[in-house]
């Protein structure tokens, strides 16, 4: 773990929360003194001193303080730690979640992690609830998925369209490919296959090369 990285990992997880150092501050010494009325081991390093040295990437935390400051933050230990995806706790290593699909012309950057949650909330709402079963179609039909998505928004980027720069855009583009891949595939299977089935996913992918040709 090196401090500096850790320091801006820290600071974004901060920013992106809308915490200010004092009140992160406090929570942290909150828990150090609750952990110690419980007779359980005290947290070392939960100071303001000490978090404006982990801000500055002069210091690191103990193991302990770090899994505590990562909860607080709502953000896995491996990210604040490492930089390790996914960011967020709830979420498995694989897929990464669609919503930090973006086509951008070039390398990948990553978003901060305050545009991240806010493209996770919009498509939750414009996306998700509306897409049902993707979530458990199985993950490389997923990833597929984000591909196909990821290469129509490049598509609309290269042409001018600034509207990929807007997650709303991207979800209700997801959303419009989801009509076309996920229902149009289930409608010529059987009524009871459900997305999560092997016959959906084989189906799914014998038409992949078609779509990537649709796209490019």
């Amino acid at each position: 773990m090196r401090a500096t990285e850790f320091g801006d990992r820290l600071k974004e997880a901060l920013d992106g929360r809308g915490l200010s150092k004092l009140q992160f501050a406090r929570e942290l010494q909150a828990r150090r003194d609750h952990r110690k009325q419980q007779g359980e081991p005290s947290l070392r390093k939960t100071d303001r001193p000490a978090l404006y040295a982990f801000l500055q990437g002069r210091d690191f935390p103990p193991m302990d303080t770090l899994a505590e400051m990562a909860e607080i933050l709502g953000v896995r230990t491996g990210w604040l730690a490492e930089g390790e995806e996914p960011v967020e706790r709830d979420l498995t290593e694989y897929p990464p979640p669609i919503w930090i699909v973006d086509g951008h012309r070039g390398p990948w950057r990553r978003p901060d992690l305050e545009k991240r949650m806010e493209a996770r909330r919009v498509f939750e709402e414009l996306f998700s609830r509306r897409s049902e079963g993707f979530s458990e179609a199985d993950p490389v039909v997923r990833l597929v998925f984000q591909e196909l998505l990821a290469r129509r928004l490049a598509r609309r980027r290269n042409r001018g369209d600034r509207g990929p720069a807007d997650p709303a855009y991207r979800a209700k583009t997801a959303r419009s490919l989801y009509l076309k891949c996920f229902l149009d595939v289930r409608d010529e299977l059987s009524p009871e296959t459900n997305f999560s089935s092997p016959e959906f996913t084989e189906a799914f992918l014998s038409r992949v090369s078609k779509w990537m040709e649709d796209e490019r």
